[in-house]
């Protein structure tokens, strides 16, 4: 579900970023679907992936 809202806003991602987010515990997943609505841009979830 992660996934689909993330290619329907930034466009298909590539598979690094994608294993990426399928590491996250269930507790990250949550709070990425937060952060997603503030993220403008792809840059957004790569900074905000690299805090992890």
């Amino acid at each position: 579900m992660v996934m689909s809202l993330i290619n329907q806003r930034f466009g298909e991602v590539d598979e690094d970023i994608s294993s990426q987010i399928s590491n996250l515990s269930s507790e990250d997943l949550e709070s990425l679907v937060k952060a997603l609505f503030d993220f403008k841009n792809l840059a957004d979830l790569l900074s905000w992936l690299e805090k992890r």
